[in-house]
């Protein structure tokens, strides 16, 4: 692609602005609707940096203004480049201070400087003290000016006239943040000078910032200025420069597919902005014309008068197109968390409503089973019953041939029955106590398991009651409390009479329980014992048996102690007998059975009665809470699709204001174009132009 090498009067007759004046307002106009359209979206969809871009660009198009930012690394004369076109050194430009802050320059009928702090404050200074501000000299200076929003210099030069605002930037090559300052105010340019030292011509990190700048302005809106071509040595080194810089931005801009439109020039300038600035001031023609920046000048002021409202309106379509984009990306994201937030909450309620099914099947099953527990309850307590009153027979057995039956126990009876009833005591009483334990424990166990489900159905539905959306007051159904809940341990005091009823048994057992009181065998088994142990009548039968036969004596001894072994073993088989129907009567007689089952029914009938309350409470409160979730679904749904229906309707209208946004940009295109076959004609114009109510 072929670069000529200067502006042709021809092109520039031909990119005049558009048609008329009357077709460039129509455009102007339907830009700020399709603006305030795109902020008012972007404040319904809480896009708070779209919505400040949208109404800064808004404000400058009814403010007029036209910005020119002058960019580039640091060093390269920006604010010299600046101050030749004011035609005197208003901006700090000394060698070792660099610009730390955004300047501003506006016009103004008296020169003067107002800093723009960042926390909103404005502070007017002499313009002689500028450089005290927006440079970082020092660490102290560096500080300051990082304080600092922007400057604003207000200076009577014919260039700012018609609200022309020229912006010096930091450096590219300083600090981070001087390069972000740098590339933020690239959004609200409308057009921009990027400035290249002859001494460094046009480096990589400069066509890296290229790059950056074309993201913002295309390559119709921008003009290249080399300076300090005064300190090349030669016309041949300066040709030889100036060259190599055209070829690579050439390159940059081809690789960014953003090379001015077919026929328009590369506006690429080499000046001396010392010499332009000196000869200036000093009124030298000569040196002014030695800086060659009367084309820069030239060029800069046809483009203002001619180009200004087509560049104006290109910055626009792309402040809209990019908008657009951006909206339109984040509505259709809007439109996906819309369809799954009314998913979720389709299935949430499902979820809420299966909770509350559960929380009524669980008590339903709890009442269903009642009769069930019941009978489990009383199978329990016959089987414990049926395997302890064997285990105090065979421990009353046990303790009964265990004891040791002395002479003097055969001999006495108070003594023998004494020491029998020790021996059942200590073998009976703790197996009472146990069998009690054990009912009081089939009693209190069933009442805790029922109160803990009670309690687990209570808090489930309590979740399920606690995850509201809605105030109940609002609702077209008044809650009807169902009657008293029941308390946590409801079934504990039904439990304790069982208790106790089951307790009173252990004491009346032991109460009741006199082994050795009725034996019928006692008094023969007493009297044998008694002549079997005596010294009288075991020395007579000594006597008897010596005489009849040899040995008889000693013969008399075995047979008596075999008598007492005998005796002893009949006691103990009569006191056993007797022990064992004596306890078989006093189950019966103290009824410890049919009151161990009485309070097991008597616990179920309480329990069942308890859970029926908890039941009928359940019912009622699930009754009203179905009824609150299907209106807060109901309302939850319309509100989804009216907000689908919103975003829906918004898509389409961004969708159309971006149509129109390309077609105005190809309108604009077509006035930027030195073409003769592209001329706007006045159809071309009003074919795009029946948007204007939009």
């Amino acid at each position: 692609m072929s670069v000529p090498d200067e502006l042709s009067a021809a092109a520039v007759e031909r990119s005049s602005s558009l048609h008329s004046y009357h077709d460039y307002a129509r455009l102007l106009i339907r830009a700020v609707f399709a603006l305030s359209a795109l902020q008012r979206q972007a404040r319904s969809l809480a896009l708070a940096e779209e919505e400040t871009r949208l109404a800064e660009t808004i404000a400058r198009l009814e403010q007029g203004v036209f910005t020119i930012a002058v960019v580039g690394e640091f060093k390269r004369g920006k604010s010299t480049l600046i101050n030749a076109l004011l035609g005197t050194a208003a901006l700090p430009m000394d060698v070792l201070p660099t610009t730390a802050a955004l300047t501003r320059v506006v016009y103004g009928r008296n020169a003067e400087a107002t800093l723009v702090w960042r926390d909103g404050n404005r502070e007017r200074i002499p313009l002689a003290a500028l450089a005290d501000y927006v440079t970082k000299s020092d660490p102290v200076a560096q500080e300051r000016a990082r304080a600092i929003g922007e400057a604003i210099v207000a200076y009577p030069t014919l260039f700012c006239q018609n609200n022309v605002n020229i912006v010096d930037t930091p450096g590219l090559s300083d600090e981070r943040a001087m390069s972000e300052m740098a590339l933020g105010i690239l959004p609200t340019a409308d057009a921009a000078v990027m400035v290249i030292s002859a001494l460094t011509p046009f480096a990589q990190s400069e066509a890296t910032f290229l790059g950056q700048l074309l993201d913002h302005l295309d390559a119709n809106r921008l003009f290249f200025v080399v300076t300090y071509i005064d300190k090349l040595r030669s016309q041949a080194e300066r040709e030889r420069v100036l060259g190599e810089i055209r070829r690579r931005l050439v390159a940059t801009l081809e690789a960014a597919q953003s090379y001015p439109e077919s026929g328009t020039p590369l506006r690429l300038f080499a000046i001396s902005a010392y010499q332009a600035l000196r000869g200036k001031e000093s009124h030298d023609s000569a040196v002014y014309a030695a800086s060659c920046f009367a084309d820069l000048e030239t060029a800069l002021e046809q483009y203002l008068a001619r180009d200004r409202g087509a560049a104006t309106l290109t910055q626009v379509t792309r402040v809209i197109s990019e908008s657009t984009s951006h909206q339109i990306a984040e509505l259709n994201a809007a439109v996906e968390r819309a369809h799954s937030r009314e998913s979720g909450e389709a299935q949430r309620f499902e979820r809420r409503q299966a909770e509350l099914s559960a929380v009524v099947a669980a008590i339903d099953e709890r009442v269903g089973g009642v009769a069930a527990r019941t009978g489990l309850g009383s199978q329990r307590v016959r089987e414990i019953l049926a395997r302890r009153r064997q285990e105090i027979l065979s421990a009353a057995e046990r303790a009964i041939a265990t004891v040791q039956l002395s002479d003097e126990h055969l001999a006495d009876q108070e003594a023998r029955a004494a020491v029998i009833r020790q021996a059942l005591a200590g073998a009976v009483h703790p197996l009472i106590e146990r069998l009690g334990g054990e009912l009081t424990a089939v009693v209190t166990d069933w009442s805790r398991n029922e109160d803990e489900a009670i309690r687990l159905i209570g808090r489930r539905l309590d979740t399920a009651l606690a995850d509201r959306e809605t105030n109940g007051e609002v609702l077209p159904v008044a809650f009807v409390a169902p009657p008293e809940r029941p308390e946590a341990g409801a079934t504990l005091p039904l439990a304790q009479q069982s208790v106790s009823a089951l307790a009173a048994f252990s004491r009346a057992f032991r109460d009741s329980f006199q082994p050795t009181g009725g034996l019928l065998a006692e008094p023969a088994l007493g009297a044998a014992g008694w002549a079997l142990t005596n010294d009288t009548v075991q020395g007579s039968w000594r006597t008897m048996r010596g005489w009849l036969t040899k040995d008889g004596s000693a013969k008399a001894d075995n047979q008596l102690r075999e008598k007492r072994e005998q005796v002893r073993a009949s006691l103990r088989r009569a006191y056993i007998g007797e022990t064992r129907e004596q306890i078989g009567k006093l189950f019966v007689a103290l009824e410890l059975e049919s009151k161990a089952l009485a309070a097991i029914s008597a616990l179920g009938n309480g329990v069942g009665a308890t859970l029926a309350r908890e039941s009928a409470h359940v019912g009622k409160v699930v009754e009203w809470r179905r009824v609150e979730l299907r209106i807060e679904r109901e309302r939850r749904r319309t509100a989804n699709l009216l907000h689908l229906r919103s975003l829906t309707e918004m898509q389409s209208e961004t969708r159309q204001i971006a149509e129109r946004a390309a077609a105005d940009a190809h309108l604009l295109a077509m006035a930027f174009a030195v073409d003769p076959a592209a001329t706007i004609t006045p159809d071309a114009v009003d074919s795009f132009s029946h948007g204007d109510q939009t």
